[in-house]
């Protein structure tokens, strides 16, 4: 543009001092106007790179949009996970204080066991030998009767 208005001042005021002949006219607006042209097209070229640029802007400017976005989910399924993994690490902790209570349950029950068994193991042992005591008793007995028995048949004989 400014060019362009230099362009037309020179045209429309001599210059002073020196007297502007028409062909050095045409050769100084030659000039001029190639200038203009060559000065246009950069100006056509710089706006292009310009609508080049802001396009590129206007794409950068959408996939940091998407970036964003993309980082918030990420942050959200970031922060689900850590909520998982909080639940999860308690769960696990009531697990194994279930364990624990478990554990030890059984452990009580064995040392009950254990002493039951002991209890009924000697309670078989004084049965035990409480039935030798009365097979002896009975065989005692019945030795007794055969001896009654035989000195009352030898009594009745004699």
């Amino acid at each position: 543009r400014q060019l362009n208005v230099a362009t037309t001042q020179l045209l429309a005021e001599p210059i002073k001092g020196t007297p502007i002949h028409s062909g050095e006219k045409d050769s100084q607006l030659r000039v001029l106007q190639d200038a203009l042209q060559r000065a246009t097209t950069e100006l056509e070229l710089v706006q292009r790179h310009v609508e080049t640029l802001q396009q590129g802007k206007l794409e950068l400017q959408m996939k940091c949009d998407r970036y964003t976005i993309e980082a918030g989910t990420i942050q959200q399924l970031m922060q689900q996970s850590d909520q998982k993994t909080a639940s999860l690490r308690e769960q696990l902790q009531e697990l194994r204080q279930t364990n624990e209570g478990l554990s030890a349950q059984m452990a009580d029950m064995t040392v009950r066991q254990d002493t039951e068994r002991g209890h009924w193991h000697q309670q078989l042992e004084h049965n035990r030998r409480d039935l030798t005591t009365l097979r002896q008793q009975i065989a005692q007995r019945e030795a007794e009767v055969k001896r009654e028995t035989k000195d009352k048949a030898e009594l009745k004989v004699r």
